[in-house]
């Protein structure tokens, strides 16, 4: 079974719900609605999104990396690692 179908069998978990039904991007305006981040200043905010951003870009790069470039890439229990 693949991580997304263990997403969806879990209705009852934060995982198994979508903060983000309709893939929108994220803004400081929307950052800004969870809890604990309401008062945070424009300037934090925005470092933030990019932050994330910028972090997403990097995930996504390296897990679709072509999985015979094996000099960068440990396997782990199926797990990509960089080395």
């Amino acid at each position: 079974m693949n991580l997304t179908a263990n997403i969806e069998k879990s209705e009852n978990s934060f995982c198994g719900k979508s903060v983000n039904p309709e893939k929108e991007s994220l803004t400081v305006e929307k950052l800004k609605t969870f809890e604990g981040l309401e008062d945070i200043a424009d300037s934090e905010a925005e470092e933030i999104v990019l932050s994330i951003q910028n972090f997403c870009a990097i995930i996504y790069d390296f897990l679709t990396q072509p999985e015979n470039d094996d000099d960068s890439i440990i396997y782990n229990n199926n797990l990509k690692i960089a080395a």
